[in-house]
């Protein structure tokens, strides 16, 4: 879990936030909910945050985020990940990398990796090179760059798969080195087994299969680990815009530093996605959006018509949904965290339940995690209903089926994984009720009850 201190960084004077899967952001306007989540892209990408260097080269890179106004040296951040503690404070950075010894662990298994593709055998290179260390590489580079951000427990798991590998290597170097009469002896006097040639051979194939296996699992355990440095994506307000502008303007512009660095990645996103013709369908609108032959095709029922001319809800909804579809399609981990401004933009009620259920069931399952800035209480009281779905199957799982009618399984929402927020002032409530396991009521309800209040005095008033 990532955690996130901040004080005197523009409007936000003392704010702490743990950031879970799932992170809601609620607050009256001009707050603080928009900074603090460009903030959470900004810390959130390690490429980026590596180059924190110095207070000006940090920055500079605010700068690029849009909050280089923001940053000044009053200002105090830290923030902590499995990765690194980054700390800005009175006009100085430090960033404190995380010890482990799981790097010269990976290390030791690409050497037995490149050693034994130096071993001159037809038959390894089949069995081994190809179907072993090739695998190995696949499966555990993704992890590579960010592999001592990784929890210490997963050091014994990789140390088993590197000892296997040893072992592996051991025995195919006698197996390309020596007399297959002398390999046979000293896997006999290893294992003390009388085996036959094509035995011993089984065995070595076996243990290349149950290497795979080993590393496959340890590679799915690590990815989850990995939230701090997951593909961030921040889908801004300001994306109705992006249903009107020409298809390729990001992509050249994006090299131009007068917008904002998270605008033009989103455009770019988008661009892209318009790409191959493919059709995005938004079954809760039942709609079917296609950029085809340079025009942007809504598909309504049984009517047609283009982007520019549809409502204002459908044109800030399509550029979320594309981005949100289209990354997800193209990311082999599904590992993302998308930062989302304003889901309920511009759509009924209804609408805005059938977006919040798509939101978790898109961005907050697997390894993906979301955070939403809102104003809405349908937002927030839709996500309270998955937290609940969950909370009944948990309480009462024989009645899944049940629970299933209501909320579709691939919605339900573990309360543990999600953190929300009450940004008001400068500062942050957490208004997560751990005794209801769900968001609280409060700050869903207080404004129906205001006004609620102020029609019973006009009621008094009409009535005596």
């Amino acid at each position: 879990m990532e955690r996130l201190d901040v004080k005197f960084f523009g409007p936000l004077r003392d704010i702490s936030l743990d950031i879970k899967e799932v992170n809601i952001l609620i607050g009256p306007s001009s707050t603080g909910k928009s900074l603090l989540a460009k903030l959470f892209l900004l810390l959130k990408d390690y490429e980026q945050v590596k180059k924190f260097t110095t207070f000006q080269s940090a920055k500079h890179i605010f700068e690029r985020y849009g909050m280089g106004d923001m940053l000044t040296t009053q200002t105090y951040i830290k923030y902590e990940s499995d990765n690194h503690t980054l700390i800005v404070n009175k006009g100085a950075v430090r960033r404190i990398k995380k010890k482990s010894s799981l790097l010269k662990a990976y290390n030791s298994l690409i050497k037995n990796s490149d050693i034994l593709s130096e071993i001159d055998s037809d038959d390894l290179e089949e069995y081994l090179n190809r179907t072993l260390f090739n695998s190995i590489k696949v499966l555990v580079t993704p992890m590579y760059r960010n592999i001592d951000q990784l929890p210490y427990k997963l050091y014994f798991e990789l140390k088993t798969i590197v000892h296997l590998s040893g072992e592996i290597l051991a025995r195919a170097k006698y197996y390309a080195y020596t007399d297959l009469d002398e390999f046979v002896d000293s896997i006999h006097s290893y294992s003390h087994l009388e085996e036959s040639d094509d035995e011993l051979l089984a065995e070595l194939y076996d243990d290349i299969e149950r290497l795979i296996q080993y590393t496959i699992s340890f590679s799915q355990k690590t990815v989850p680990q990995l939230k701090s440095v997951q593909n961030t994506l921040y889908i801004p307000a300001e994306r109705i815009l992006f249903s009107l502008i020409s298809e390729k303007y990001f992509t050249l512009e994006s090299s131009n530093a007068s917008l904002p660095k998270a605008l033009i990645d989103f455009g770019v996103i988008v661009e892209n996605a318009r790409k191959g013709n493919h059709i995005y369908k938004i079954d809760f609108m039942r709609l079917a959006y296609q950029f085809k032959d340079n025009k942007n095709t809504i598909s309504h029922d049984e009517s047609r018509f283009t982007l520019a001319n549809a409502a204002s809800g459908i044109q800030a909804l399509v550029p979320l949904f594309m981005a949100i579809d289209f990354t997800n399609r193209v990311s082999s981990s599904n590992n993302n965290h998308f930062i989302v401004e304003e889901p309920e933009l511009n759509l009924y009620p209804s609408q805005q339940k059938g977006l919040s259920e798509y939101l978790i069931k898109s961005c907050a399952h697997g390894n993906n995690g979301i955070t939403i800035t809102t104003h809405s209480p349908y937002v927030l009281t839709s996500i309270n209903n998955l937290i609940q779905a969950h909370n009944a199957y948990v309480a009462f799982p024989a009645k899944e089926l049940d629970i299933e009618d209501i909320v579709a399984r691939e919605c339900w929402l573990p309360y543990e994984k999600v953190s929300a927020y009450y940004i008001n002032e400068g500062y942050a409530q957490n208004i997560m009720d751990s005794e209801m396991k769900a968001i609280g009521a409060v700050h869903i309800d207080e404004i129906s009850e205001e006004l609620g209040e102020e029609f019973n005095k006009l009621t008094d008033i009409i009535y005596g």
